[in-house]
């Protein structure tokens, strides 16, 4: 926790504030945004972690905290209070906007996905599902726009301030402890011909995935004498096995494409995106570095990447 004049100010309020209420697990819910706060790297985001919920849950009001904080921390937490206007997604766009606001939202996601919160408590599967499936989309939507603030920033490296905060949430993030089957609203037949969607409704999901594979090509370029380009197919089952971060996803119950998670931040593209059937491909990692063998200087890029096909 970093301790500043204001941030005290914001725990005292805080802990006031949520005095008497209990989160899903039945613990004290102060705990969750002091959770969120020690994660923070600076003054203005530990006091926003602090505050994130107290005008949404509490009586205290935005403006008793015009009144006590300055207008950066003011601005970012009348984002984090969900419009009633405004569905959950819409919303989470909006509050994207505004990297204090991103960044105290990642780490309120990733807490809120963590089952850990729940031992002992008798929560359905049903349930948990929901909440997996509601907060993966929006840990999407919010990784998108820090990754593109970083860049913009050019902070995106592994040396990078900002990039290292971003690097101590997600390793937080904890898969599911089950396979979890995330729904789009989007339109299957955006994705599938009408013959594809014929053969795969009314099949399991465990059927589906006897239609697909996952076509893997590896790739160096730049390097003297040693660039290559590597292809292989894996069976989707085999794909979404191997790594407890992958959950399908489906529309109108027909398999349409994968959800991954990275958490090599120091390679990858993209921590948390979906990538669809036979619509582009997901960068799993890519870097460059410089090739000092012999004479021989130059950058050399290496990239691996992931499309899910149609088997039939």
């Amino acid at each position: 926790m970093i301790y500043t004049e204001l941030t005290n100010k914001a725990m005292k309020i805080a802990y006031e504030a949520h005095t008497g209420q209990l989160d899903a697990g039945v613990l004290p819910y102060i705990f969750h945004p002091y959770h969120l706060a020690e994660q923070m790297d600076n003054e203005t985001r530990t006091c926003i972690a602090l505050l994130h919920d107290v005008v949404e849950d509490t009586s205290v009001t935005m403006e008793q905290i015009k009144k006590d904080f300055p207008v950066e921390i003011v601005n970012a937490l009348e984002l984090l209070v969900h419009d009633e206007h405004l569905n959950y997604y819409e919303y989470v766009k909006k509050l994207s906007t505004n990297a204090d606001a991103a960044f105290v939202k990642l780490a309120d996601l990733i807490h809120n996905i963590s089952e850990d919160r729940l031992l002992g408590v008798d929560i359905g599967i049903e349930i948990r599902n929901r909440w997996f499936q509601k907060y993966i989309w929006a840990l999407h939507i919010v990784t998108e726009y820090i990754e593109n603030y970083l860049k913009e920033q050019c902070d995106y490296s592994r040396t990078g301030k900002t990039f290292y905060l971003y690097r101590h949430i997600m390793e937080g993030f904890k898969g599911a402890e089950r396979p979890i089957v995330l729904c789009t609203d989007r339109n299957v037949v955006d994705y599938l011909t009408k013959e594809q969607y014929s053969l795969l409704k009314n099949r399991s999901i465990e059927e589906q995935m006897a239609f697909f594979d996952v076509q893997i090509v590896s790739s160096c370029e730049g390097s003297q004498n040693k660039d290559y380009r590597r292809e292989r197919k894996i069976s989707l089952k085999e794909f979404t096995d191997s790594y407890q971060y992958r959950q399908l996803i489906t529309a109108d119950g027909c398999i349409v494409g994968i959800m991954d998670t990275n958490l090599d931040l120091s390679y990858c593209k993209k921590a948390v995106q979906p990538f669809w059937i036979g619509r582009g491909e997901r960068i799993r990692r890519e870097y460059e570095w410089t090739d000092h063998s012999w004479d021989h200087y130059a950058r050399v890029s290496e990239r691996e990447a992931y499309r899910l096909r149609w088997r039939g």
